[in-house]
């Protein structure tokens, strides 16, 4: 009762009880119709604008020594996964770490990107960084293909004294099979394999 209702109402209705939280679909609203696709080869995500079909970015998914906290620091290093959290708005994007000839950019790792594409803070992510997942507390858990762990990451919670802020590494744990895939329910992170041997 202290909040806003978007989407949802406890006023009662055809289908809902007075006092019980159910969900309006029919009125509800999205404030940010937005899709967030990443380029892959082109070290960025664009940001797709799904009610009127219009794009912006790139925004750019990697860093550099000395980098500005601005947008568009420098590309990344084969980003991938894309994980938006639904409590601030921000992105997390896994960069895979498989650099072409040439690409200076770092390798693999996960950057976190603020509404607007600025970067907010990097975290390493040894050995070939695919699933993502957001949960419940805002946190990301990001897989490590090679070496068969997910790390989590506060949404929160950077270190301020490295350049770029270092995104907070809150644990690892591994996993049996190689992370390819992941999604988040109440209480637990499940997480699929991209291939048949462990």
């Amino acid at each position: 009762d202290l909040g806003t209702y978007n989407g949802v109402t406890s006023q009662g209705g055809a289908q809902c009880a007075v006092g019980t939280l159910c969900w309006t679909v029919q009125n509800a609203t999205f404030n940010l119709p937005y899709l967030w696709v990443p380029a892959t080869g082109g070290g960025a995500v664009y940001r797709y604008i799904t009610n009127t079909g219009g794009r912006d970015g790139p925004f750019f998914t990697g860093v550099k020594p000395g980098w500005p906290v601005a947008r568009g620091v420098a590309p990344g290093d084969s980003p991938s996964r894309t994980a938006v959290n639904g409590f601030d708005s921000t992105l997390w994007v896994a960069n895979q770490g498989l650099a072409s000839p040439g690409n200076a950019a770092p390798g693999s790792g996960v950057a976190h990107l603020d509404f607007e594409g600025k970067m907010l803070c990097y975290g390493g992510v040894p050995g070939i960084a695919k699933a993502t997942a957001i949960d419940g507390n805002g946190d990301i858990w990001v897989g490590s293909y090679s070496n068969k762990l997910m790390y989590k990451f506060s949404g929160t919670e950077v270190d301020p004294t490295t350049s770029p802020p270092t995104c907070r590494l809150l644990l690892t744990a591994p996993t049996i099979i190689r992370p390819f895939g992941a999604a988040a329910d109440r209480g637990f992170i499940w997480v699929t394999s991209g291939s048949t041997t462990p």
